[in-house]
């Protein structure tokens, strides 16, 4: 696979940082994770928006040229796409950090350019089928979610030790869930990679903007869920609230959106998990047409019908 660090492109064994990057020293580093529809970045200018919203934030406005960084983006699909099979995806990670720090260096100053890095590894979407069947299962955990008066919610950043010790837990308590966070009012707040909503009574419910990551997903999929004639209710919820939904999706870039079938063990809504008819939208509506929507406007299945095997004679 072909990588872009600083201007050059490389393979991705050789795209390396040195380990006085304030990336690797104090964690500073913004990134975005995107992914191809049908080789093509439908989402790529929301994700922009958000990172470099977020480089104004921690003093890095101006630093990194948007247009080159787009440019460096799209060449590394089209080179990687001749690599993979047809029909993969391709999983794009986009990381930026203030550069290298010096040794005589002020904590918060860097001593040379940013660092500007693209990889690219391959998505074999059909991976994770039996997910939009099977769906999510979640635990709450201990770990809160970091408050914005530590670190503005707006960054995607890859400090994310929180995340991994949730995860951890979440696995400790119930192996194969993923961690939902509170908040530290215990309001639900998010996965470790995905946003998460609730529906209930013809409205969209979701945790407050000033608390939770801006999800890109989340925001593409808002236009669709609003022409469902659902009301996007924006407030603070309890794992009571989301655990008595008609249904809860979960938003991430890889898969879009999934459903989420359990919270601490108490089943959402009439969806029945493995027993359930994966083409019978009345066990989620909601999702259903989301995800059906979503394929036709990007042109790519997100849910592929599996092919039966013939029977020997």
């Amino acid at each position: 696979m072909i990588a872009y660090l600083n201007g050059e492109f490389l393979p991705l064994v050789d795209a390396k940082l040195p380990v006085w990057d304030f990336g690797f020293t104090m964690g500073v580093s913004l990134t975005e994770r995107l992914r191809t529809y049908s080789g093509q970045l439908p989402l790529l200018d929301l994700h922009l928006d958000r990172m470099f919203a977020g480089a104004d934030v921690i003093g890095m406005g101006g630093q990194v040229d948007r247009p080159e960084l787009t440019r460096a983006i799209e060449e590394v699909v089209q080179q990687n796409l001749p690599l993979v099979e047809t029909g993969v995806e391709l999983s794009i990670g986009v990381c930026i950090t203030p550069g290298s720090m010096g040794a005589m260096s002020p904590a918060g100053q860097a001593s040379d350019a940013p660092t500007v890095l693209v990889t690219a590894t391959q998505l074999q979407a059909w991976m994770w089928q039996d997910a939009y069947r099977d769906g999510v299962r979640l635990m709450t955990v201990d770990t809160q979610e970091i408050p914005g008066e530590c670190i503005p919610r707006t960054l995607k950043h890859r400090n994310r030790l929180h995340y991994y010790m949730a995860e951890q837990q979440a696995s400790n308590r119930s192996p194969g869930s993923r961690a939902l966070l509170l908040d530290a009012d215990g309001f639900i707040a998010e996965g470790t990679t995905a946003s998460i909503v609730a529906v209930k009574n013809g409205k969209l419910i979701k945790p407050r903007g000033d608390k939770v990551l801006p999800s890109i997903s989340l925001c593409y999929a808002l236009p669709m869920l609003t022409g469902m004639d659902l009301e996007i209710v924006e407030k603070d919820s309890t794992v009571a609230e989301f655990q008595a939904a008609d249904e809860v999706l979960w938003f991430s870039s890889p898969m879009a959106v999934l459903p989420v079938t359990s919270i601490n063990g108490v089943t959402i809504g009439s969806y029945e998990g493995q027993n359930a008819d994966p083409n019978n939208a009345m066990h989620r509506p909601v999702l259903n047409s989301v995800l059906s929507i979503w394929s036709e406007r990007t042109g790519t299945a997100l849910v592929y019908r599996k092919k039966r095997k013939k029977k020997k004679r």
